[in-house]
């Protein structure tokens, strides 16, 4: 038979090359959509299902940055620690969260984790932690949780999981973790992964009593660190750096100056899903250290409605789009930050790529400069494919400024590097035409060339004369190098 619709279960979309769902005939109840043996699907309707972390807000400032929920305060930063309201970051003194432009997978921002090369583990915990709002806790629903990812993590696990709070998520008072559910040590080559984990809010944690799985105090017992106790209706907390307890002395007679702290034992004192944690924990950094992207985070409610589920009733979804055309292209440089012996701790070397809709068109390890690739987006076809040297030849420069000017809204174009690169006059007032931040020597702090050096990762797709997303970065940066990489359907 020939498919007209085909989903694609890595990203959560349908792609539909002979038109748009028929959204006009009646179904039975309970089916919002019927895939026919032909291929042709029919639909009652579809909306995609609320994402609860909407309720938090989003701000952007005028110089680029991500503000959270309150627009007047910044909240992430290179030495901005903790944030406010929902959404914030948890870091010491060898670790970075940031909000960063340009940086994101199909937003335009990418939360950015950053732990510096060869550096002890002693202060290098943190990572974003924020607060879901309420409509992601509620009693019995099940939620997905996912966002996407990339980057290299030093070998190390990726925490990611819901607690009251955190960092110290039991409190000393031996509280639950509700999940817990990490990624294992990854190098991605700067492309985007996916992570998802389902979950249900469950009694037993929203009921939490405080104290119920630790021993009643026992006057018999000689009570050490890190011992709590349940005494009359409260569980005591005995932590390292107050003295030891009198045997048999009851904890209420030696609160606070032993035991520093007490709690009710009352169901629902806590909220064990108050906090989420996307960082990492004390761990020795290697000669390439961490540096972690993450973006498109969501918390959706998939109570009544899994993505893409057939049931007995017929098709279900909570994410659908009808997409045109899948771009996956990869700029690279040959050389960046040397770690002593010779190579790239960030990694931007290696061919530059460039697919659509899943087909290579090149993967070329060689030609110097700027590629650009014109696509008709209508057929998808290849119409204009040139390599420009934009380092070492001022005319092929310009004539590439010349070429992306004469691109009409009907075309799809790609540009990948490779090597070296250097702007002049032409192609930045093009590429400032064109909107894009990156490719422009203005001396912004998101500019490619800022900073020096000729070997800057880049790489961009638009319409028309319009930048549709791009990515990349300088030679010398010490923080953000990465290849340009550009993962989107459009």
């Amino acid at each position: 038979m020939s498919t007209k619709a085909a989903y694609i279960k890595s990203s959560n979309t349908w792609h539909l090359p002979s038109g748009t769902f028929d959204e006009t005939v009646s179904l039975s109840t309970g089916v919002r959509a019927v895939l026919k043996q032909s291929g042709d699907m029919t639909a009652s309707s579809f909306d995609e299902t609320y994402n609860s972390l909407d309720a938090i807000g989003w701000h952007v400032n005028d110089q680029g940055y991500r503000w959270w929920q309150d627009p007047n305060n910044q909240v992430f930063g290179t030495e901005n620690a903790y944030g406010n309201s929902n959404w914030g970051i948890y870091k010491q003194s060898n670790i970075y969260t940031t909000a960063r432009k340009h940086a994101g997978k199909d937003n335009l921002y990418g939360v950015h984790i950053f732990r510096y090369p060869n550096i002890g583990a002693d202060s290098t915990w943190g990572g974003l932690a924020f607060y879901p709002p309420a409509a992601s806790k509620l009693r019995g629903h099940t939620y997905r949780f996912s966002f996407d990812y990339r980057g290299y993590s030093n070998g190390n696990w990726m925490e990611v999981y819901n607690n009251t709070t955190v960092g110290w998520g039991d409190l000393g008072i031996w509280l639950p973790t509700p999940w817990y559910a990490s990624i294992a040590p990854f190098d991605t080559d700067w492309e985007w992964k996916r992570y998802e984990y389902t979950y249900t809010i469950q009694d037993a944690y929203l009921d939490w009593v405080p104290g119920s799985n630790t021993p009643v105090w026992d006057p018999n017992t000689q009570y050490g660190d890190w011992q709590p106790v349940q005494y009359n209706g409260f569980v005591y907390r005995k932590p390292s750096w107050t003295g030891q307890p009198t045997k048999g002395v009851p904890p209420d007679q030696e609160y606070p100056s032993i035991w520093d702290w007490r709690v009710p034992m009352t169901a629902g004192y806590f909220d064990l899903y108050g906090n989420l944690k996307i960082g990492f924990s004390y761990e020795n950094q290697g000669s390439r250290g961490t540096h972690v992207y993450v973006d498109n985070i969501q918390i959706t409610d998939i109570t009544e409605n899994v993505s893409w589920n057939l049931t007995s009733t017929g098709w279900e979804a909570d994410t659908i789009s009808e997409t045109t055309m899948k771009v996956f292209a990869k700029g690279t440089a040959l050389v960046g930050l040397n770690v002593g012996d010779g190579t790239d701790r960030f990694a931007v070397d290696g061919p530059r790529l460039l697919q659509i809709n899943g087909t290579t068109v090149y993967e070329q390890y060689g030609g110097r400069g700027l590629r650009l690739t014109i696509i008709d987006e209508a057929s998808g076809s290849v119409e204009f494919d040139q390599v420009y040297d934009t380092y070492g030849d001022d005319a092929a420069t310009t004539t590439l400024a010349q070429k992306l000017a004469t691109i009409t809204s009907s075309k799809v174009w790609v540009m990948t590097s490779f090597d070296a690169i250097n702007p002049n006059s032409s192609l930045d007032a093009q590429m400032r035409t064109m909107g894009s931040r990156l490719l422009v020597n203005d001396g912004s702090l998101y500019s490619v060339y800022t900073g020096g050096g000729v070997r800057h990762p880049y790489a961009a797709v638009g319409r028309g004369q319009k930048v549709i997303k791009e990515d990349g970065s300088n030679q010398l940066d010490t923080v953000y190098k990465r290849k340009g990489v550009i993962d989107l359907r459009i």
